[in-house]
């Protein structure tokens, strides 16, 4: 199929891909705060550390065969045996994934079910993971509309679990680990049939070639260290037995986030077209980082003063006990700028051929983000991961467009000689 890869064809599929991502987020959040409020804060503590400890695993799981599919896509190659490669180590390395979890929940979290961390295992590294390689697909054909009804499906499905639980009056976590299960699961399979629909994939086991697995180790690498970014610190906040920071932070941290989602559907919009430019030169795929770059680092500034004065409207969401969380927004208010300045120059990397090179940015700002975080969380409590944060992510904008404008001169210095 024909590709649009014009300037309408980028916009179009932002739009999509925006709208797509307002309603994962969304519902993400509502999530979030329901529980908030139905659980006791302890649980609620628990369970944000064992939500990040799946989100953290979930890169290795895939063993980065969604963005080899994206590459897979921009570079014209067969589709049908791609997605093969993509569902299988979904599949598989989900299941892997899950053992890790159920080991990882064993050292670090105290009278935690192990039955619940397997439970929320196979949601979040089958199903989501699966959902999320199926519109990673649709994006990177330029058929986001279809990813936007992926979406829909899946939100339709989060929303009525999370309403039916409420109305049945549950409060404890093992049956909402059953009630993740079967909405993480059932978005994964509806997600991936609707790809091999619309673009000629198949189901079945295929084996990744050895480009397809060198390409991967990459991709987890990087995946794995910006994940490492965003979850370890609720991580080593459950591990040090401090449920009730874990309680405030997240919130906070999740509607920090939420504002950096216009951010994110760029960036999933334009990910393909990093590959063809980058496939031609450095500066090329720099050129266009740069008019990205300057989009992204307004918007940051924006709804990083946003973030501020509208933080008190988080009381109205969450109960009394977490009016804490007010405080945590305003301090994560410099994330969409953060973001915005580290998105496009490490799309540039990965799409010269240079993933090497932002996988050991990446790897080398997480390693300060967990040592930080080991060190002082536990004296400090959330504000000693917010603080980690700040100077993490601001490391990783100017590593990154450090080792891009450092590439792009030896390119032009051996252009001319």
């Amino acid at each position: 199929m024909t590709i649009d890869r014009s300037n309408k064809g980028l916009a179009q599929n932002t739009a999509f891909v925006l709208a797509a991502e307002l309603l994962v987020q969304v519902t993400r959040a509502a999530t979030i705060f329901v529980l908030a409020n139905i659980f006791a804060d302890e649980v609620f503590g628990k369970y944000v550390g064992i939500l990040a400890l799946t989100t953290l695993l979930a890169p290795a799981a895939q063993w980065g065969m969604n963005h080899v599919g994206v590459r897979a896509v921009a570079l014209e190659l067969p589709f049908a045996e791609t997605w093969k490669k993509v569902t299988s180590a979904t599949s598989i390395g989900g299941a892997l994934g899950t053992v890790v979890a159920v080991l990882a929940a064993l050292v670090l979290f105290e009278d935690t079910s192990l039955v619940t961390v397997a439970l929320f295992g196979v949601a979040q590294l089958i199903g989501f993971n699966t959902a999320q390689a199926s519109t990673m697909m649709t994006e990177a054909h330029h058929r986001s509309d279809i990813g936007l009804r992926i979406n829909i499906a899946g939100g339709i499905m989060r929303l009525v679990l999370l309403g039916t639980f409420f109305l049945l009056g549950y409060d404890d976590l093992f049956r909402w680990s059953l009630f993740l299960l079967a909405g993480m699961v059932g978005w994964g399979l509806v997600s991936a049939v609707q790809v091999a629909q619309a673009f000629g994939g198949a189901f079945g086991l295929a084996r990744p070639t050895r480009e397809d697995l060198r390409n991967g180790v990459g991709f987890v690498f990087v995946q794995t260290s910006s994940s490492g970014q965003t979850d370890i610190d609720k991580v080593v906040l459950g591990a040090n037995g401090l449920e009730l920071d874990n309680a405030v932070y997240s919130p906070g941290y999740r509607i920090a986030e939420m504002s950096t989602i216009p951010l994110v559907a760029l960036v999933r919009a334009s990910y393909a077209e990093f590959f063809r430019r980058g496939s031609s030169t450095i500066s090329e795929a720099m050129a266009f980082a740069r008019k990205l770059t300057t989009l992204a680092a307004g918007y940051g500034i924006v709804a990083g003063i946003g973030l501020v004065i509208a933080a008190p409207l988080a009381q109205l969401i969450l109960k009394d006990e977490l009016g804490e969380a007010v405080t945590v927004i305003r301090w994560m208010s410099f994330i969409p700028l953060a973001k915005g300045l580290q998105y496009f120059p490490g799309n540039v990397l990965t799409g010269s051929d240079h993933h090497g090179v932002r996988s050991w940015i990446i790897f080398g700002t997480a390693v300060v983000n967990v040592i930080g975080n080991i060190i002082f969380i536990p004296r400090f409590g959330w504000q000693a991961a917010a603080v980690t944060t700040f100077v993490a992510e601001f490391l990783l904008a100017g590593g990154l467009w450090a080792a891009v404008l450092r590439l792009a001169k030896a390119e032009r210095n051996a252009t001319t000689s």
